[in-house]
Protein backbone atom coordinates (compact mmCIF):
# COMPACT_ATOMS: atom_id res chain seq x y z
CA UNK A 1 0.00 0.00 0.00
CA UNK A 2 2.92 2.10 0.58
CA UNK A 3 4.54 1.69 -2.86
CA UNK A 4 1.52 2.16 -4.40
CA UNK A 5 0.68 5.31 -2.15
CA UNK A 6 4.32 6.51 -3.18
CA UNK A 7 4.00 5.60 -7.19
CA UNK A 8 0.99 7.91 -6.98
CA UNK A 9 2.83 11.22 -5.63
CA UNK A 10 5.37 10.64 -7.79
CA UNK A 11 3.16 10.34 -11.02
CA UNK A 12 1.16 13.42 -9.51
CA UNK A 13 4.36 15.15 -9.04
CA UNK A 14 5.61 14.69 -12.94
CA UNK A 15 2.33 15.78 -14.06
CA UNK A 16 3.00 19.29 -12.36
CA UNK A 17 6.41 19.08 -14.05
CA UNK A 18 4.88 18.50 -17.01
CA UNK A 19 2.91 21.89 -17.20
CA UNK A 20 6.05 23.39 -17.59
CA UNK A 21 7.15 21.78 -21.23
CA UNK A 22 4.68 24.54 -23.19
CA UNK A 23 6.44 27.34 -21.05
CA UNK A 24 9.92 25.84 -21.73
CA UNK A 25 9.61 25.37 -25.65
CA UNK A 26 8.20 28.93 -25.42
CA UNK A 27 11.61 29.70 -23.77
CA UNK A 28 13.58 27.54 -26.64
CA UNK A 29 11.94 29.26 -29.31
CA UNK A 30 12.76 33.24 -27.88
CA UNK A 31 16.13 32.28 -27.41
CA UNK A 32 16.41 30.87 -30.93
CA UNK A 33 14.32 33.98 -32.74
CA UNK A 34 15.86 36.01 -29.75
CA UNK A 35 13.02 37.16 -28.71
CA UNK A 36 13.51 38.85 -25.01
CA UNK A 37 9.65 38.65 -24.36
CA UNK A 38 9.31 34.99 -25.16
CA UNK A 39 12.67 33.94 -23.10
CA UNK A 40 10.52 35.71 -20.00
CA UNK A 41 7.48 34.59 -20.42
CA UNK A 42 8.70 31.11 -21.07
CA UNK A 43 11.73 30.90 -18.68
CA UNK A 44 10.21 32.18 -15.65
CA UNK A 45 6.82 30.16 -15.27
CA UNK A 46 8.88 26.89 -16.46
CA UNK A 47 11.56 27.54 -14.00
CA UNK A 48 9.05 28.32 -11.13
CA UNK A 49 7.22 25.22 -12.09
CA UNK A 50 10.02 23.15 -12.52
CA UNK A 51 11.50 24.41 -8.56
CA UNK A 52 7.91 23.51 -7.04
CA UNK A 53 8.52 20.45 -8.47
CA UNK A 54 11.43 19.23 -7.08
CA UNK A 55 10.73 20.90 -4.02
CA UNK A 56 7.38 18.65 -3.66
CA UNK A 57 10.03 15.46 -4.91
CA UNK A 58 12.44 16.59 -1.90
CA UNK A 59 9.26 16.50 0.58
CA UNK A 60 7.72 13.53 -0.96
CA UNK A 61 10.98 11.59 -0.36
CA UNK A 62 11.22 13.05 3.16
CA UNK A 63 8.09 11.84 4.05
CA UNK A 64 8.36 8.70 2.94
CA UNK A 65 12.28 7.49 4.09
CA UNK A 66 11.56 9.72 7.39
CA UNK A 67 14.11 7.70 9.76
CA UNK A 68 13.97 5.90 12.34
CA UNK A 69 15.72 6.13 16.15
CA UNK A 70 17.13 3.09 18.46
CA UNK A 71 17.89 3.62 21.97
CA UNK A 72 18.27 2.00 25.33
CA UNK A 73 18.64 5.15 27.30
CA UNK A 74 17.25 5.22 30.69
CA UNK A 75 15.33 8.52 30.92
CA UNK A 76 14.29 8.72 26.73
CA UNK A 77 12.23 5.24 27.74
CA UNK A 78 11.23 6.35 30.59
CA UNK A 79 9.58 9.10 29.03
CA UNK A 80 8.08 7.13 26.38
CA UNK A 81 6.54 4.68 29.56
CA UNK A 82 4.97 7.87 30.92
CA UNK A 83 3.46 9.13 27.45
CA UNK A 84 2.31 5.63 26.62
CA UNK A 85 0.89 4.69 29.85
CA UNK A 86 -0.04 7.43 31.40
CA UNK A 87 1.70 7.29 34.81
CA UNK A 88 4.99 7.03 36.29
CA UNK A 89 6.64 3.99 36.52
CA UNK A 90 8.32 2.56 40.17
CA UNK A 91 11.21 1.17 41.41
CA UNK A 92 10.60 -2.17 40.00
CA UNK A 93 11.00 -0.53 36.49
CA UNK A 94 13.81 -1.00 34.37
CA UNK A 95 14.70 0.09 31.16
CA UNK A 96 16.32 -1.87 28.14
CA UNK A 97 15.30 -0.93 24.62
CA UNK A 98 13.74 1.41 22.47
CA UNK A 99 13.00 1.89 18.70
CA UNK A 100 10.69 4.04 16.41
CA UNK A 101 10.31 3.61 12.64
CA UNK A 102 7.63 5.74 10.63
CA UNK A 103 7.68 5.74 7.04
CA UNK A 104 4.73 7.93 5.20
CA UNK A 105 1.53 7.44 6.99
CA UNK A 106 3.16 4.76 8.82
CA UNK A 107 4.86 4.76 12.54
CA UNK A 108 5.26 1.97 14.81
CA UNK A 109 7.63 1.22 18.34
CA UNK A 110 8.87 -1.57 19.93
CA UNK A 111 9.69 -0.77 23.39
CA UNK A 112 11.19 -3.53 25.85
CA UNK A 113 11.67 -3.40 30.06
CA UNK A 114 11.77 -5.10 33.06
CA UNK A 115 8.69 -4.61 35.71
CA UNK A 116 6.98 -6.24 37.99
CA UNK A 117 3.43 -8.28 37.61
CA UNK A 118 1.92 -5.21 39.31
CA UNK A 119 3.26 -2.96 36.67
CA UNK A 120 2.27 -5.11 34.08
CA UNK A 121 -1.32 -5.86 34.83
CA UNK A 122 -1.45 -2.18 35.69
CA UNK A 123 -0.62 -2.01 31.92
CA UNK A 124 -2.98 -4.30 30.66
CA UNK A 125 -5.52 -2.73 32.26
CA UNK A 126 -5.43 -0.04 29.48
CA UNK A 127 -8.01 -1.78 27.16
CA UNK A 128 -6.03 -4.66 26.34
CA UNK A 129 -7.36 -7.97 24.97
CA UNK A 130 -6.04 -11.57 25.32
CA UNK A 131 -4.36 -12.18 21.91
CA UNK A 132 -3.30 -15.18 20.32
CA UNK A 133 0.99 -15.65 19.91
CA UNK A 134 0.61 -15.98 16.19
CA UNK A 135 -1.41 -12.93 16.24
CA UNK A 136 1.42 -11.34 18.38
CA UNK A 137 4.20 -12.35 16.23
CA UNK A 138 2.20 -11.12 12.94
CA UNK A 139 1.44 -7.66 14.60
CA UNK A 140 4.75 -6.58 16.12
CA UNK A 141 6.98 -6.58 12.63
CA UNK A 142 7.40 -10.76 12.79
CA UNK A 143 11.00 -11.02 10.89
CA UNK A 144 11.43 -7.26 10.72
CA UNK A 145 11.44 -6.86 14.37
CA UNK A 146 14.64 -5.58 16.42
CA UNK A 147 17.09 -8.31 17.22
CA UNK A 148 16.24 -7.75 20.78
CA UNK A 149 12.61 -8.61 20.40
CA UNK A 150 11.55 -11.78 21.57
CA UNK A 151 11.65 -14.35 19.35
CA UNK A 152 8.13 -16.65 18.40
CA UNK A 153 9.58 -19.68 20.13
CA UNK A 154 10.41 -18.13 23.69
CA UNK A 155 6.42 -16.51 23.72
CA UNK A 156 4.03 -18.01 26.10
CA UNK A 157 0.34 -17.45 26.26
CA UNK A 158 0.83 -14.32 27.77
CA UNK A 159 0.08 -12.25 24.53
CA UNK A 160 -2.19 -9.07 24.54
CA UNK A 161 -3.79 -6.50 22.02
CA UNK A 162 -5.53 -3.64 21.91
CA UNK A 163 -6.68 -2.21 18.53
CA UNK A 164 -7.88 0.93 20.11
CA UNK A 165 -5.16 2.44 21.53
CA UNK A 166 -4.82 6.36 21.80
CA UNK A 167 -2.39 7.84 19.45
CA UNK A 168 -1.78 10.53 17.58
CA UNK A 169 -2.62 8.54 14.01
CA UNK A 170 -6.04 8.01 12.80
CA UNK A 171 -5.99 4.55 13.55
CA UNK A 172 -3.93 2.95 16.15
CA UNK A 173 -3.40 -0.34 18.21
CA UNK A 174 -1.00 -2.12 20.77
CA UNK A 175 0.32 -5.42 21.61
CA UNK A 176 1.93 -6.60 24.56
CA UNK A 177 3.81 -9.45 26.19
CA UNK A 178 5.02 -10.30 29.28
CA UNK A 179 7.54 -12.80 30.70
CA UNK A 180 7.18 -13.39 34.31
CA UNK A 181 10.70 -15.46 34.47
CA UNK A 182 12.62 -12.54 33.30
CA UNK A 183 9.84 -10.05 34.00
CA UNK A 184 10.28 -8.52 30.89
CA UNK A 185 7.72 -6.51 29.06
CA UNK A 186 7.45 -6.07 25.20
CA UNK A 187 5.18 -3.44 23.98
CA UNK A 188 4.32 -2.55 20.44
CA UNK A 189 2.45 0.15 19.36
CA UNK A 190 1.55 1.80 15.59
CA UNK A 191 -0.44 4.21 13.89
CA UNK A 192 -1.38 4.41 10.71
CA UNK A 193 -3.17 7.64 8.94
Amino acid sequence: MVALNFIFWVFVIWVFAAVSIPFLILFIVGVRKRRRWMKWLGGIPAGMILAMAFCGFCLLIYGFMHPWSETADTKTIRQTFVTNFGFEPGSDFKPEHQKIYCLADFGCMHLRFRASAATFDRIRGLGFKKSSRSSFVSGTGGSGAPEWWIHEKDLSDECFENTKWKGSFSSNGACLFYDRASERVYFYSYGID
